[in-house]
């Protein structure tokens, strides 16, 4: 998964509610533990995006186009956004989920986890 795939299935995991959800106890586990896998990864993914932002930003709380250095800032940011991290995460079985109602959303998120 690249970078910028894993913080935005990561966000959406964020947004999932075990209390709410009737799920079996192993898929929840599961979920869970790969969610913790991706925040490990997203940790110092975030720190080098930051490091990058303040190294262009002059202060600033944001860059627009205009402002000097935004192609380079958007270029080294592309390239920890798109760079390709193994994960190695733990597979549900599209069956035990399949009468969960799960957001569309969510679905999307748990895709890298589930096998048919």
């Amino acid at each position: 998964m690249k970078n910028s795939e894993i913080l935005n299935t990561v966000s959406t995991l964020n947004t999932l509610d075990f209390s709410k959800v009737n799920m079996p106890v192993k898929v929840g586990y599961t979920i869970l533990k790969n969610r913790q896998k991706m925040r490990q990864v997203i940790e110092p993914f975030e720190e080098m995006r930051n490091s990058i932002f303040k190294k262009y930003a002059n202060g600033k709380q944001a860059l627009q186009p205009t402002d000097d250095g935004y192609a380079e800032c958007l270029q080294e940011m592309n390239t920890i956004n798109n760079d390709d991290v193994e994960l190695g995460l733990e597979k549900i079985k599209l069956k035990d989920i399949e009468n969960i109602e799960l957001s569309a959303e969510l679905i999307g998120a748990l895709m890298c986890m589930i096998e048919e």
